[in-house]
């Protein structure tokens, strides 16, 4: 039987530090990013070792406007301390799609 795919939307995030980010503000990001991995949100983050300062994830959301919103709610961006786009993807393949 296969699995069922979501209906949602998955959005692509491309981040970039614009400033170093302190330890209280690290720990405020990351009870951010455990919060929206528990409640199905985030599939993925990653940083881009060949790339300083660089990073992206992978999320789910209704659409790309609920995304945004989303992500404008990080602590990190709140402050200015990350910057950050948005683009929406196409799953393919995968096991996002059920794929084994």
């Amino acid at each position: 039987m296969a699995a069922e795919v979501s209906s949602m939307g998955h959005f692509m995030v491309r981040i970039e530090f614009k400033a170093k980010a302190s330890d209280a503000d690290l720990l405020e990001q990351r009870a951010f990013l455990e919060k929206i991995t528990s409640d199905g949100t985030l599939l993925l983050a990653a940083i881009l070792p060949e790339e300083p300062g660089k990073g992206i994830a992978i999320i789910q959301a209704a659409s790309l406007d609920a995304a945004k919103a989303l992500y404008t709610g990080a602590p990190l961006a709140r402050k200015g301390i990350i910057a950050w786009s948005m683009s929406p993807l196409t799953l393919t393949y995968g096991s996002a799609l059920g794929a084994k």
